[in-house]
């Protein structure tokens, strides 16, 4: 078997300011990589703690050094959609250093099913706080070993 080696250079690329999740684990940069992005070019950036894993690729054009796309702030994508608010999941972030939270078909917090409904308003302490009121005497049909 025969290998080639390949001289690739590595280039270093800011990434948006519109993504906060990456800057949460201390990724502000992102790798430049040919074809990765359904054939174009892209800047790749992962990482990860707590169990929660991310990895962005986002498509860009290295000769203008400047992405495809304007990426809007979250809060902005957000409206109208039915997606995990911002608000929701940096509370499930901080959730995450005393219980044990799961996301998969549905979100539990030590085995307790929760919702964004729990969030009084939309700001990280109140969904912390509403969860963890919540987890103190939860229904028995919100239990996950009660789903079968």
């Amino acid at each position: 078997m025969t290998v080639k080696a390949v001289k690739a250079t590595c280039v270093k690329v800011p990434l948006p300011e519109a993504f906060s999740l990456p800057r949460k684990f201390g990724v502000s940069w992102g790798w430049f990589a040919q074809g990765v992005f359904s054939g174009l070019d892209a800047v790749v950036a992962e990482g990860g703690a707590k169990g929660l894993y991310f990895r962005y690729v986002l498509p860009y054009d290295i000769s203008l050094r400047r992405y495809l796309e304007k990426y809007r702030e979250r809060k902005e994508r957000e409206v109208d959609n039915d997606r995990l608010p911002q608000y929701f999941a940096d509370a499930l972030y901080e959730l995450a250093e005393k219980y044990e939270v799961e996301i998969a078909d549905a979100i539990y917090v030590n085995g307790v099913e929760v919702s964004k409904a729990l969030c009084k308003k939309p700001t990280v302490e109140s969904c912390v706080k509403g969860i963890t009121e919540f987890l103190k005497s939860p229904p028995r049909e919100a239990l996950k070993s009660e789903k079968g």
